[in-house]
C-alpha cells in the first residue's frame, strides 16, 4: 500500500506544478506529432523498403561480394513471409538518385 501512496504523491507534487505539466503531458504529444509525420503515413504500408542498388563492384578472384550481399537482401523477409526490401538495380547514380 505504500506503493501507492507514495505514487499518488508523487502525482500531486507534479501536478502542482505547471512546468512539469508541460513535460508530462506536451512534450509527449509533440514528439508523436513529430515521428508519426516522419515514420507513419502510407509509405510502407506492408513493411517493405524500396531500395536501389548500384552495383559497381567488380569482383576479386571470380568473387562477387556485392552480388551476394544483394542476395541477402533479396530473400530477407519478416515472419509472415513478406520481403523486407524491394530491390532495383539502376544502372548510374543520376538514376539512382532520382
Amino acid at each position: 500500500m505504500k506503493v501507492l501512496d507514495l505514487a499518488f504523491n508523487n502525482f500531486k507534487f507534479l501536478s502542482r506544478d505547471k512546468k512539469n505539466l508541460l513535460f508530462l503531458i506536451l512534450f509527449p504529444i509533440i514528439f508523436m506529432v513529430i515521428f508519426g509525420s516522419v515514420f507513419g503515413g502510407d509509405y510502407f504500408d506492408d513493411g517493405t523498403f524500396a531500395v536501389g542498388i548500384l552495383n559497381l563492384d567488380e569482383g576479386y578472384n571470380d568473387y562477387n561480394l556485392s552480388s551476394d550481399f544483394i542476395q541477402v537482401l533479396e530473400d530477407a523477409e519478416y515472419d509472415n513471409s513478406n520481403h523486407m526490401f524491394k530491390i532495383t538495380n539502376v544502372s548510374d547514380q543520376t538514376t539512382g538518385e532520382s
